[in-house]
C-alpha cells in the first residue's frame, strides 16, 4: 500500500513517488505547536505499511496507541523505554555487531567525546586521548575473552578493574599477561602496557576521565537494561519491516549521552550495511523520526550522514523547537547543512526569530505577520517547490485516529 506523509491539513506527498531530491523533514514549532499530534501522528497512521521506523519519543502515548496497529500490518514492533525500563523488550547494546579493531577505535571514541562540550574545551587533548586509548584496549580485551558473545557490560567490568591501586598494578594485569596475541589484537598487549606504565598520578588521572565519561553514557539504570534486555541487532531494522519504538525523557540527564551514542551507531550501522550490498542501498528502506531531536546531546558528525541518506534508502523526520535550538547543538555550519539537506521544511507555531525569519524571507512577508499567526498556521516549503500556507493536519478528525481511540478505551475498560 502506497505511504502517504501528511505535512498539514491539505498538503501531503506519496513516499517514493514524489519526486522530491529527498524525504529529509524538518519539523519546526515551540513546545506545544502540535508537532507530535499533528505531523507523528499522521505519519503513523498513513505513511507506515512498507518502511522500517525508528520513532524516538518523549511521550509513552504515542506507543501504547499505534503498537496493535503496526502489528497488525506485518512490522516486528520492537519497544525500548528508558524512562520504565521494565516496559522494554529490547536493550541497545553498543557493542552489539562490533567486530573490527576500527569498530573499537570508533566505539571508544564515540563514548569518550559524547559531551559535547569536550569538542570545543580548550583542556589538554592529551588525557581525552588517553582515555580512547585506554577504553579502545578494553573493549579489544573483552572481545578477546569472549568473542561476538562481549557486552557493553563486560566492558564496564573491566573497566572498574583497570582502575589504579595504591600497591602493584592494576588487576587486569594477570589477565593481559595469560593471552596469546595476534597481529591483528597485538594493539591490545602493547597499548595496556603502555597505560600501566604510565607514573601512579597519570594512570588515576587517565581512569578518571574514561570512568566519568562511562557514568555519563551509561548510567545505572540502562546498565541494568542492559543486564536484563536481549540486545537489539539494528540490521534487523533494515532486512525485515519493523518498527523500533523508543520512549526516553528530554530533562533526563542520564537517557542525553546515551541517545546520542544510539543514533550514532544507528546510522553507523545502517551505511555499513548499505554500503555492503551490490547496489548501496538497505533492503528495507528506514525512516527516522526523532521527536525532539535538539534537546539532547548532539549526534556526532550527523551534517554528514544527513548528506548520504538518500542514496543509501534512508530518509528522516527531525522534530526541533526552533532554528536557534538546532544552531546551539550544531554550531552554525553543522545546523545549515542539515538544513540544506532536508527538502522539505515545515514551521508550525513560533516564537523563534531565526524560524520566523526563515519564513518571512521565503515567504517574503513581514516577519511580525509569522510571529502573530494564529497557532494552527503552518507554513510548508519544499525544494523546487512555491511555498505553501496550511493549517496544521487535522488528527482528532481523522477516521483512524478515532478508531484507534475507541480500541484504546475498551482496553482500559
Amino acid at each position: 500500500m502506497k505511504e502517504k506523509i501528511w505535512l498539514s491539513e491539505d498538503i501531503s506527498f506519496i513516499s517514493g513517488e514524489s519526486g522530491e531530491a529527498n524525504e529529509n523533514i524538518i519539523i519546526d514549532g515551540a513546545t506545544g505547536s502540535g508537532k507530535t499530534f499533528s505531523y507523528v501522528y499522521p505519519l503513523l497512521m498513513h505513511g507506515t505499511y512498507e518502511t522500517s521506523t525508528i520513532l524516538t519519543c518523549t511521550k509513552r502515548t504515542v506507543v501504547r496507541t499505534f503498537r496493535e496497529l503496526l502489528k497488525s500490518r506485518g512490522y516486528h514492533v520492537v519497544d525500548m523505554d528508558l524512562i520504565d525500563p521494565d516496559n522494554s523488550t529490547v536493550c541497545f547494546d553498543p557493542m552489539y555487531r562490533i567486530r573490527t579493531p576500527d569498530d573499537n577505535k570508533a566505539l571508544a571514541f564515540s563514548i569518550i567525546m559524547s559531551n559535547s562540550r569536550k569538542q570545543n574545551s580548550r583542556a589538554d587533548p592529551w588525557w581525552d586521548q588517553a582515555a580512547i586509548s585506554l577504553l579502545n584496549t578494553l573493549i579489544g580485551l573483552a572481545r578477546k575473552v569472549k568473542g561476538e558473545a562481549a557486552s557493553m557490560n563486560d566492558v564496564l567490568g573491566y573497566a572498574e578493574s583497570s582502575a589504579p591501586r595504591e600497591y602493584g598494578d592494576p588487576v587486569l594485569d594477570s589477565l593481559v599477561n595469560s593471552l596469546e596475541f595476534t597481529d591483528e589484537d597485538a594493539y591490545i598487549f602493547s597499548s595496556w602496557k603502555t597505560y600501566t606504565g604510565n607514573p601512579d598520578r597519570t594512570i588515576a588521572c587517565i581512569y578518571t576521565t574514561m570512568m566519568s565519561a562511562l557514568d555519563e553514557v551509561f548510567p545505572e539504570s540502562v546498565r541494568n537494561l542492559m543486564r536484563t534486555k536481549r540486545p537489539l541487532d539494528l540490521t534487523d531494522v533494515c532486512r525485515t519491516r519493523t518498527a523500533l519504538l523508543v520512549t526516553t525523557s528530554p530533562v533526563s540527564r542520564a537517557n542525553t549521552f546515551y541517545m546520542s551514542l544510539f543514533y550514532t551507531q544507528v546510522f553507523r550501522e545502517l551505511l555499513k550495511y548499505a554500503a555492503s550490498r551490490s547496489d548501496g542501498r538497505l533492503p528495507v528502506p528506514v525512516r527516522i523520526v526523532a521527536d525532539d531531536f535538539c534537546t539532547g546531546a548532539p549526534v556526532p558528525d550527523f551534517d554528514k550522514y544527513i548528506s548520504v541518506f538518500r542514496e543509501c534508502g534512508i530518509s528522516c523526520s527531525l522534530l526541533i523547537q526552533s532554528e536557534s535550538q538546532l544552531k546551539g547543538l550544531y554550531e552554525d555550519s553543522g545546523s545549515q547543512t542539515i538544513l540544506n539537506n532536508c527538502s522539505t521544511y515545515v514551521l508550525m507555531s513560533t516564537n523563534d526569530l531565526s524560524s520566523a525569519q526563515t519564513a518571512s524571507k521565503r515567504l517574503d512577508l513581514p516577519l511580525k505577520e509569522i510571529l502573530e499567526a494564529p497557532r494552527d498556521r503552518t507554513y510548508v516549503f519544499r525544494q523546487g517547490r512555491k511555498a505553501q500556507i496550511s493549517g496544521r493536519y487535522r488528527t482528532a478528525s481523522d477516521p483512524m485516529y478515532k478508531e484507534l481511540m475507541n480500541e484504546l478505551r475498551k482496553e482500559e475498560v
